[in-house]
């Protein structure tokens, strides 16, 4: 039983290791203010209340362009740091072997202790390259996926019946995300939606059950001592099964010089990996990786600004004519025509604001110790981010920040600058996106997503909320924020186009 008593001491050695390293590193960052709460400072506060204790150290340190700390809400093993915008484009401009966004996202979610899907260049460069360069030839193949999931999910109604949003746009989105991703006939698969879903949702669990069960200092022994340690593996395993006939018979038609031109990821993989191709399994992770990037953020915004649409019933005869007058001029829509639907993007974008799917964004993690042009260090493996939910809600920014006002935006562009202020907008100012080299590579994408899945939405169907009329509250946990997914409206088929 040697070896036993070696594997021991080498675990007391590595606890004992980072043990220091934690300790030595929280001490470099003690020139940056602290901000905690004054009672009850615990760590459920800082999960429960996250948004209060942004919200103190942004008044306090972040308006005046000073950077603070806080207490991590999900992850105690990684120091914290809350920038300033100030900060902003010198971290935009940040080389990724400096400051990661690939690498925050391992560390945050557990990925490689998880054996989850990993962040994936190929994934990254499809969505950035690929997929905007076609999304004209899209706009149809998602229109057909959004009219005929519709079908699927709500039933004929002729009169008022019981709806939850969440049901309805989860599998809408994974299903028009898809088309995109995979092509026509895998998109639609029962089991391949219902595995996206799982993917994201198990990655998820995942993290939140091994930091439940072990401390940050024995996370390490997750990938062999965890009891859900295969969960994912074994999707992922499937995924490759499911993709497999399909990314074969592509890669055979391409040697061959014979392929049918496929606008969707499988396509773009093979043909930016010619020389050596991916295996399927390869592929599967890429395409796990990319819904995993965006079906529920997606599905969480669509879900918010229906919300919203209920709420505010008063824009929808604008929203209604401006689709009319769209439509009489182009009959079919496309990238041209939905880029001219400018109060419905107006109408989102003012969503997106009041209700984000987080508190932070534009977030990195330090790769090696890190100075700012001012003199502010970071020591390595520093989680930093961008207080998005206060740049937004600052009046400073948007005039009565806590009004919802529709038409903020469209005001703005006819205005001021016609190509700024739209949805896909990424500023200094609008950081829902994030921020330069991985600002969300597919937010014109989804931009086309939702204004699709909205136009059908309000030429047909009737929505109100199924008690009262005031707007469910989003559940707030850490820094995420979503919908409430349990609320149920009520729909009603329209008996004609805007009545």
């Amino acid at each position: 039983m040697a070896w036993i008593a070696y594997l021991s001491a080498l675990v007391a050695i590595g606890i004992f290791v980072r043990s220091l390293i934690a300790r030595r590193e929280d001490s470099k960052l003690s020139h940056i203010p602290l901000v905690k709460f004054d009672e009850n400072d615990t760590q459920e506060r800082y999960i429960t209340s996250t948004r209060d204790i942004l919200h103190q150290g942004y008044l306090k340190y972040g308006k005046h362009g000073q950077a603070f700390r806080m207490r991590n809400p999900v992850d105690g093993g990684h120091s914290q740091v809350i920038m300033a915008k100030s900060y902003l484009d010198e971290v935009k401009n940040a080389s990724e072997s400096r400051l990661s966004f690939p690498l925050y996202s391992i560390q945050s979610f557990l990925l490689k202790y998880s054996r989850s899907v990993l962040p994936s260049p190929i994934a990254a460069h499809v969505t950035r390259i690929d997929l905007n360069k076609n999304l004209g030839e899209l706009v149809a193949p998602m229109r057909e996926e959004c009219i005929d999931t519709f079908k699927t999910v709500i039933p004929e109604c002729k009169d008022w019946a019981p709806l939850k949003l969440w049901d309805v746009f989860l599998p809408m989105i994974s299903r028009m995300t898809g088309r995109m991703l995979v092509g026509e006939e895998l998109c639609r698969n029962p089991e391949w939606i219902q595995l996206t879903i799982a993917n994201t949702q198990g990655i998820m669990k995942s993290s939140m059950g091994i930091r439940a069960l072990y401390s940050s200092r024995w996370q390490w022994l997750a990938p062999w001592t965890y009891p859900g340690r295969k969960d994912l593996v074994t999707l992922r395993r499937r995924a490759a099964e499911l993709i497999e006939p399909v990314y074969m018979q592509r890669l055979a038609a391409f040697r061959g010089g014979t392929q049918h031109k496929y606008r969707d990821a499988v396509q773009w993989i093979i043909e930016n990996s010619p020389e050596k191709p991916l295996s399927p399994a390869e592929v599967a992770d890429a395409l796990l990786f990319l819904y995993m990037a965006g079906i529920h953020s997606t599905s969480a915004t669509i879900v918010s600004i229906v919300y919203d649409l209920i709420a505010h019933p008063e824009y929808v005869p604008a929203l209604l004519d401006e689709i009319r007058h769209t439509l009489a001029e182009s009959p079919e829509w496309s990238r041209q025509s939905l880029a001219k639907l400018r109060k419905l993007d107006s109408f989102m974008k003012e969503s997106q604001r009041l209700n984000p799917v987080g508190c932070v964004t534009v977030q990195r993690s330090t790769v090696r110790p890190y100075t700012f042009a001012d003199g502010l260090h970071l020591p390595a493996n520093t989680f930093l981010s961008f207080p998005t939910y206060e740049f937004t809600h600052d009046a400073e920014t948007y005039p009565n920040p806590d009004e919802f006002d529709g038409l903020r935006f469209h005001r703005m562009r006819e205005e001021g600058d016609a190509t700024k202020f739209h949805f896909a907008t990424v500023s200094n100012d609008s950081t829902n996106f994030g921020a330069g080299f991985h600002a969300c590579p597919g937010r014109f994408f989804v931009a086309h997503e939702l204004k699709i899945i909205l136009t059908e939405l309000l030429m047909k169907f009737e929505l109100v909320f199924a008690e009262g009329t005031r707007r469910p509250p989003d559940h707030c946990h850490d820094f995420t924020i979503m919908p409430n997914m349990q609320a149920e409206v009520r729909v009603r088929e329209k008996q004609s186009f805007g009545i």
